[in-house]
C-alpha cells in the first residue's frame, strides 16, 4: 500500500482524515506577507517495502478538483528522505516568485497531488488547499504586483553568528533588479531585500538543471564521495534521471556547506546568506552598479599584485587546512574589491585525501593562478608553494 504521509497545519489548509501532512506559509505576522511558498513535510515509505533512497524525485500538482481535471501548475523536486523516510518540500522553490498568484484569482479551493517517480509507485490522494486563496487575496498591491516576501525563515541559513547587515525578517520584501553572469552550471541574479529603511542587495545563484548545465563530465570531482545507500549510488554513477537530479543538488548543497565553512574559518569567501531550492543567496562583492571585477580583468600594478597573492596563499592554506580544494581555481573565479581578494564558486571543491584526485587538482589549482601572478612579476615559488599545502593537507 502506498504511504507517503503528509500533515497540513489547521491555521492554513484543510487535510483530509487520511493523509498526513504539515505545510507552513512562508510569513506569519502580517497579512502583506503573503505564502507564496509553503512547506510540506511528511514520511514517504516506498509501496514495494524497501527503505526510501536519501534522494528521490516528487512531481507536485495543484488541481482544481478532488479527482480527475487537468493540472492547473506543476513542478517537479528532488527531495532529500532521511533514513525514517521523513522529507520536507517546499511548494514553489523551484521559481523565482514562487507559487504564481493567478491560481488562486478566483478564491476557489485548490487541491495538491503528489507522486513519486520511482517503479511500482502511483499519484497519492490530493490534498485540500483552502486557506491559501484567501490569504492571497487579502494581500496588498505590493505583493500582487509579484513582490514576494522574504523566505529567510524558511531556508537554510548561513552560518553564525549572523552580520549585521543581514536583514533576516520575512516580512521584508524582495524585488528582482537583473541578471548578473552566467556560468557552467548556474546563473546569477541581482535581488534587493528590503525592510523598512534597511536595504540588501543580494547575489543569487541559481542552479540550472543538470541536463540544461555546460558542465557536465564531472566524475573526477565526484569521486570519493558516497550517500551510503547503494542503490542511489549505482543511478549516480550510470547517470539515470534519479542519479542525475542528486548530482546536480549535490553541486548545490556542496557549495552551501563549503562557504558555511570557510566564511566560519575567516576564509575571504561572500557570506552565504541562505539556501532554498535551486538557488544560494550570496553577499554580493562590491557595490550593485559597479560589482567586484574578476582578477583576470584587473591590472594590478607590482605592489598590488604581490598584496594579492599573499591573500591568496593565505586563503589557499585556510582551505586545505578545512579539507577543501577549490577543484577550478583560476583568476576567472576570484574577485577584487578595492584591494581585497574574494574567491568564489564551490560547487565542484573536493577533499584533498578523500577525493582520489584531490591532490592533483590542488596542484592544478596552485599552477593556474601562479601563472597569472608569474606573469605579473610576483615570485611565486609555486613548487615549494605545493609541497608545503601537500603538508597542511596530510596533517
Amino acid at each position: 500500500m502506498r504511504l507517503l504521509a503528509m500533515r497540513l497545519a489547521a491555521a492554513l489548509l484543510c487535510v483530509m482524515p487520511a493523509v498526513s501532512v504539515r505545510a507552513q506559509p512562508v510569513s506569519s505576522s502580517t497579512v502583506t506577507a503573503v505564502p507564496r511558498l509553503v512547506r510540506v513535510t511528511g514520511t514517504f515509505r516506498p509501496a514495494n517495502g524497501l527503505q526510501a533512497a536519501p534522494v528521490e524525485i516528487v512531481t507536485l500538482t495543484i488541481y482544481a478538483e478532488e479527482k480527475g481535471g487537468p493540472p492547473l501548475w506543476q513542478e517537479t523536486q528532488t527531495v532529500a528522505i532521511d533514513a525514517e523516510g521523513r522529507y520536507t518540500i517546499v511548494l514553489g522553490s523551484t521559481l523565482p516568485d514562487g507559487l504564481p498568484l493567478e491560481l488562486f484569482a478566483t478564491g476557489e479551493a485548490r487541491w495538491l497531488g503528489m507522486h513519486v517517480e520511482r517503479p511500482g509507485e502511483g499519484d497519492q490522494p490530493r490534498v485540500q488547499l483552502t486557506s491559501v486563496p484567501y490569504a492571497l487575496r487579502a494581500s496588498d498591491a505590493d505583493t500582487l504586483a509579484g513582490k514576494p516576501a522574504s523566505a529567510y525563515l524558511l531556508a537554510e541559513p548561513g552560518p553564525g553568528p549572523v552580520p549585521d547587515w543581514v536583514i533576516v525578517s520575512d516580512d521584508a520584501r524582495q524585488y528582482e533588479l537583473g541578471f548578473l553572469k552566467t556560468g557552467k552550471e548556474a546563473d546569477v541574479h541581482l535581488v534587493e531585500r528590503r525592510h523598512g529603511d534597511r536595504v540588501n542587495i543580494l547575489a543569487v545563484k541559481r542552479y540550472r538543471k543538470f541536463e540544461d548545465r555546460m558542465f557536465r563530465n564531472d566524475a573526477r570531482y565526484r569521486a570519493g564521495r558516497r550517500t551510503g545507500e547503494s542503490r542511489l549510488d549505482k543511478a549516480i554513477s550510470h547517470g539515470n534521471r534519479i542519479g542525475m537530479a542528486f548530482r546536480a543538488q549535490q553541486w548545490l548543497t556542496t557549495e552551501f556547506e563549503i562557504l558555511c565553512r570557510l566564511w566560519s574559518l575567516g576564509a575571504p569567501v561572500p557570506y552565504p546568506v541562505q539556501q532554498l531550492g535551486n538557488e544560494i543567496m550570496l553577499e554580493l562583492i562590491g557595490p550593485p552598479d559597479d560589482t567586484a571585477p574578476r582578477l583576470v580583468n584587473t591590472r594590478p600594478d607590482p605592489d598590488e599584485a604581490v598584496a594579492l597573492w599573499d591573500q591568496l596563499v593565505e586563503a589557499l592554506f585556510t582551505m586545505v587546512g578545512a579539507g577543501v580544494v577549490h577543484g577550478d581555481l583560476s583568476p576567472y573565479n576570484i574577485l577584487v574589491d578595492a584591494g581585497r581578494l574574494v574567491i568564489i564558486d564551490f560547487p565542484q571543491a573536493v577533499d584533498p585525501i578523500a577525493n582520489p584526485d584531490g591532490l592533483s587538482l590542488l596542484q592544478r589549482d596552485v599552477d593556474n593562478v601562479s601563472d597569472w601572478f608569474t606573469r605579473r612579476g610576483v615570485d611565486c615559488r609555486a613548487a615549494d608553494l605545493y609541497a608545503q599545502l601537500l603538508t597542511e593537507a596530510m596533517r
